[in-house]
């Protein structure tokens, strides 16, 4: 009888470790690439990007944002209209489904606290280009510049202008649409509901 009472308590002590080693496994495992993507949220740099093997090492996924980026910036200056279509037409890791960023989504990259140009998070991107002056460099949103801030811009009417985002000097201004080295392409897959998009 106690031999029976020392099994099923020793049975016991090794279903508790065993359910909590589970549990604590499952914190700590590395599971799917991300956690749920919350703006709220701040992560280290060596452990916010991930560089995605499912897309040939083609995209970098932003833990922090939930994002996927192009891995590789593009060096390369478009119009507005040809940078959306490079977007449309990536396949990226033979997946397509990629846009421009947003401003906000660019912004989301900035990292005022870097030593100096570029202002980014160290990061696994390639070929991302700046200027310190803000002269070139200059990657393109999606955002349309809206009427109420044209300011001295009448070649901005009626959204003829789209936000561009520089590394160099964590700065961004308006570009005309149609200008033909006017930006950069640095597409992205996920996030925006394509409100921004005209």
């Amino acid at each position: 009888m106690r031999r029976q009472r020392f099994l099923v308590f020793g049975m016991f002590v090794v279903a508790f470790l065993v359910s909590s080693a589970a549990s604590q496994a499952q914190t700590t495992a590395v599971g799917p690439y991300y956690a749920t993507p919350s703006w709220d949220q701040t992560l280290a740099p060596n452990v916010r990007f991930v560089v995605l093997s499912n897309f040939n090492n083609e995209a970098v996924l932003d833990r922090e944002t939930g994002l996927v980026w192009e891995r590789a910036a593009g060096s390369i200056a478009f119009t507005w209209f040809a940078a959306q279509s490079a977007c449309i037409n990536l396949p990226a890791g033979t997946r397509m489904g990629f846009r421009l960023p947003t401003i906000q989504e660019l912004f989301s990259l900035v990292d005022t606290g870097a030593s100096g140009p570029p202002f980014l998070p160290t990061n696994p991107f390639l070929n991302v280009q700046w200027s310190a002056d803000g002269g070139s460099g200059n990657y393109w949103s999606a955002t349309s510049l809206q009427k109420y801030w044209r300011g001295n811009r009448p070649d901005c009417d009626n959204g003829a202008c789209a936000w561009v985002m520089n590394f160099g000097t964590a700065g961004y201004g308006p570009v005309n649409k149609d200008q033909t080295n006017g930006g950069l392409v640095w597409c992205v897959r996920g996030g925006a509901n394509g409100t921004d998009f005209q």
